[in-house]
C-alpha cells in the first residue's frame, strides 16, 4: 500500500476508539507524522468532508461524510434483509435484545440489532466490536472456528 494511503489511513483510523475531538498536536503524536505533515493530510480530509475542525477549539472529528460508509458497507450486507424479520419475531417472543453480528479478525461486530422496550437492556449498538470471549455471539463465534485457529 502506498505511504499516502497508509497515512490517510492511520489519521482517520484514530478517531474509532476515540470519544471527543483530536488536535492536531495529537494526531501528529498518535501518527508519528510531523504536524506539517498531519496539517496537509487533515486540510485534504476536511475539504473532502471526513473530518470537520471545530472553529472553537481546533479540534478534529468525524465528518459527515464517514457515515456515508457505514451506509454503503451495511447495503452489501445483503443477509441482514433476509435476517431481519426472524430477529424480529424472536425479540418479540423472547422479549430481549437480539442481536446480529459477524466475526471480524479477532472481534464480533454487531451488524444489526432488534431492541425491546425492556427495562433492563443490553446496549451494544450496531458498529460495535466486543471481544470474542465476552459475549455469547463472539463464543459462538469461537466455537465455528477451525481448530487451527
Amino acid at each position: 500500500m502506498s505511504k499516502t494511503v497508509d497515512r490517510t489511513l492511520d489519521i482517520m483510523e484514530l478517531f474509532i476508539g476515540h470519544a471527543g475531538g483530536l488536535s492536531l498536536t495529537e494526531i501528529s503524536r498518535l501518527t508519528g507524522m510531523a504536524p506539517a505533515t498531519s496539517s496537509r493530510y487533515l486540510a485534504a480530509l476536511v475539504d473532502r468532508g471526513y473530518l470537520s475542525e471545530s472553529p472553537h477549539n481546533g479540534l478534529y472529528h468525524l465528518g459527515l461524510k464517514s457515515i456515508d460508509f457505514s451506509y454503503a458497507a451495511r447495503r452489501n450486507l445483503r443477509f441482514i434483509e433476509f435476517a431481519y424479520l426472524p430477529l424480529n419475531q424472536l425479540s418479540k417472543e423472547t422479549g430481549c435484545d437480539v442481536y446480529m453480528t459477524v466475526l471480524d479478525r479477532y472481534t464480533s461486530l454487531v451488524i444489526e440489532e432488534i431492541g425491546t422496550t425492556a427495562a433492563l437492556r443490553i446496549n451494544s449498538p450496531i458498529g460495535r466490536r466486543m471481544p470474542l470471549h465476552s459475549t455469547a455471539c463472539g463464543k459462538i463465534h469461537l466455537a465455528h472456528l477451525p481448530a487451527e485457529q
